[in-house]
C-alpha cells in the first residue's frame, strides 16, 4: 500500500516540490523514529506520507472535507483544515485506521494521549532534513533521547512562534501543552 499512497502524493504535490520535499523528509524522519522505537512502521509510513496531502486545497473545497461545524471552530486557526481534509482523505480512500487517522489529524499542534504513531509524525514535521528551523537538530536529537519531552517541545516551540507573529493559539494546543506538562512533570497519563 505505501508505494500506492506515494504514487498518489508525488502526483497531488508534483507542482509543489517543496512540499514534495518535506512529505518525504517527514516520512523519513518518522521512519526512523519508529524504528528506533519498535512503533508500526506501516502506520507511520502512511500517516506521514497523507499528512500535508490537502495543504494547497482551495478553501472553498476544505467544505468537501471539513464539516461546516469544523470550519466555524477553527475559523481563528485555519491552518488545520489541511490537516482534518488529508486525515478525511485517508479515510475515505485507504483505511480506517485510528493510530493513522489520529496521525495526520493531529500533526499541526498535536492531541493529549497521542499514539506513538501520531508523536513520530508530529515531531518529525518539525525535524525533517528540509526544516529550516533553527532549533530542528536539537528536536531531532531529542526525538531520539525522550520522545515526550520532544513533543512538549515543539508545542511549546510552536506557541512562541505563534505569540512572537501575534497569531491566535487554539485553546486545543494550549490543553495539549498543559497535558504533556504534567505527563513530563508528574507522570500522569
Amino acid at each position: 500500500m505505501i508505494h500506492v499512497i506515494l504514487q498518489d502524493v508525488e502526483e497531488k504535490l508534483k507542482n509543489h516540490p517543496k512540499r514534495l520535499t518535506h512529505v518525504m523528509g517527514v516520512y523519513e524522519t518518522s521512519v526512523k523514529i519508529a524504528k528506533y522505537y519498535g512503533f508500526d512502521v506501516e502506520k507511520v509510513a502512511i500517516a506521514a506520507l497523507l499528512h500535508d496531502y490537502m495543504k494547497y486545497e482551495t478553501f472553498e473545497n476544505f467544505f468537501n472535507w471539513v464539516s461546516r461545524e469544523e470550519i466555524i471552530k477553527y475559523k481563528d486557526t485555519p491552518v488545520i483544515y489541511h490537516a482534518i481534509a488529508a486525515a478525511k482523505y485517508y479515510l475515505k480512500t485507504y483505511g480506517k485506521d485510528p493510530e493513522i487517522y489520529e496521525a495526520i489529524r493531529y500533526h499541526v499542534w498535536g492531541n493529549v494521549r497521542m499514539s506513538n504513531v501520531a508523536k513520530a509524525v508530529f515531531v518529525s514535521d518539525y525535524c525533517e532534513p528540509s526544516r529550516t528551523i533553527p532549533d530542528k537538530q536539537y528536536i531531532y536529537e531529542v526525538a531520539f533521547e525522550n520522545l515526550d519531552a520532544c513533543v512538549l517541545y515543539c508545542m511549546q516551540a510552536t506557541r512562541i512562534d505563534l505569540e512572537r507573529r501575534k497569531l491566535p493559539i487554539s485553546s486545543e494546543q494550549l490543553e495539549c501543552i498543559k497535558y504533556y506538562e504534567e505527563l513530563l512533570m508528574y507522570g500522569k497519563n
